[in-house]
């Protein structure tokens, strides 16, 4: 299973999948992940360096003479392991349900990382990186406990659209249906990071489209504000 640290397999991937002249880079993983997926150290590559001499000084029984030997004992090291102290970034990766923390060498790029996942693990895993995004085998940013999103609800009945923000924008659809007589529905949302940057994004919003505002978040329905959420939302529907 390859060389263990405290409950930890230790693994190596490709620094670079598009160049492998960059040799490699190394990812711990929870041995009870490398046992699930039987993920096996490949080769190691040797080299030696840091070569160290001794001498044997021998008497000769019968002459009386000193003899010395010289040997030579090179260190052999592993090229790519992690030294102590080495630099490393936590992931977590989300298999069938299940978390496992994985701990990568810093100068190791997402590419990277995702390329290697991609070899073993199932097609609806996800990440969680150290910066608490969660994303998906190809690369895409999904929603994770600090996500927000931007909202754009349509009021048929008066032509008009509620540019809102909310963790739980189905939540927050419900609730306003409560209270409306017309039937509400949700045409658009956008995914941010969080909900300061939800706000951010909202506030622009209101800002570009002032001129059609009615009432707090809610914008009278035009070509323009259509073909804005056209090109900035991901659609409800999609």
């Amino acid at each position: 299973m390859g060389v263990h640290r405290k409950g930890k397999t230790l693994l190596k991937i490709d620094r670079d999948p598009d160049d492998l002249t960059k040799m490699w880079g190394w990812i711990y993983v929870e041995d009870s992940l490398a046992e699930k997926f039987n993920l096996k150290q490949t080769a190691i590559k040797y080299k030696y360096k840091n070569r160290k001499t001794y001498s044997t000084r021998l008497k000769c029984l019968s002459s009386g003479q000193i003899i010395e030997k010289k040997h030579v004992y090179p260190r052999v090291v592993l090229s790519w392991i992690p030294k102590n102290g080495a630099k490393q970034k936590k992931f977590k990766i989300i298999v069938d349900g299940l978390s496992y923390a994985i701990w990568i060498q810093e100068v190791l790029t997402l590419k990277a990382i995702l390329a290697w996942l991609k070899t073993w693990a199932p097609s609806n895993s996800e990440v969680i990186t150290s910066g608490n995004r969660t994303i998906s085998l190809d690369g895409d940013l999904l929603a994770s406990s600090n996500s927000c999103y931007v909202y754009f609800i349509l009021n048929s009945d008066s032509n008009a659209i509620k540019i809102g923000r909310a963790k739980d924008v189905e939540k927050r659809l419900k609730s306003l249906q409560t209270g409306s007589p017309a039937k509400l529905q949700l045409i658009s949302k956008v995914r941010v990071a969080s909900e300061k940057e939800a706000a951010k994004k909202e506030k622009l919003i209101h800002q570009q489209f002032k001129e059609s505002r009615i009432t707090g978040e809610w914008f009278r329905c035009s070509p323009e504000l259509d073909d804005y959420i056209a090109s900035v939302a991901t659609s409800f529907n999609s």
